[in-house]
């Protein structure tokens, strides 16, 4: 392995330790109250060390959203060659792309905090996230271009109105788009 190589990939694990540290902390005291020298200190490096990846806190929230969404992007995509019916690739989609922010989110007393910040620093992000999602979604309604956007309310929908437990969640997405996609 040479020299480049070997550096990007001790980049890519320093990377990821902080994007992991920094999860955990938001998760456990919500943005605002995790410094960067918290992060350092729970990725088990030198605060420099931590600079050397983020100049900011701003910096590392807005590469850790932009993580997280590529992470659940993909993972939705890996889900729609792996269905059988267009009902149970939505199902698997949309539970991963819907229904793992909010059990995330779910899963924190500061998701509100997070909200917030997350709001402020990738609105862009997120903009292009629900584009990617919707353009998924399209693709998989080909035959039924109008169903897309209510295919997508349902989803988000469905996050209101109960357990948000991955099978209790499908459970009820997979009734309502049953309902949505059936011959009239």
């Amino acid at each position: 392995m040479n020299e480049e190589v070997r550096a990007e990939t001790a980049d890519t694990r320093r990377t990821a330790k902080i994007l992991d540290a920094a999860t955990r902390l938001y998760l456990a005291y919500g943005a605002r109250r995790t410094s960067m020298d918290d992060i350092a200190i729970e990725a088990g490096m030198a605060k420099g060390s931590l600079y050397l990846s983020f100049k900011s806190k701003e910096e590392l929230f807005h590469a850790l959203i932009e993580h997280l969404l590529r992470q659940w992007l993909a993972s939705a995509r890996s889900h729609m060659a792996k269905a059988t019916s267009t009902t149970e690739t939505l199902v698997a989609y949309l539970d991963v792309a819907v229904g793992e922010p909010a059990r995330l989110l779910g899963s924190t007393p500061h998701a509100v905090d997070l909200l917030e910040a997350k709001g402020r620093l990738a609105g862009e992000l997120l903009s292009n996230y629900r584009r990617d999602v919707a353009h998924d979604l399209s693709l998989l309604l080909a035959g039924q271009p109008s169903m897309q956007p209510l295919v997508l309310e349902a989803a988000y929908g469905c996050r209101e109105t109960g357990d948000m437990a991955s099978d209790a969640y499908r459970q009820r997405l997979s009734r309502h788009i049953a309902v949505l996609l059936e011959p009239r």
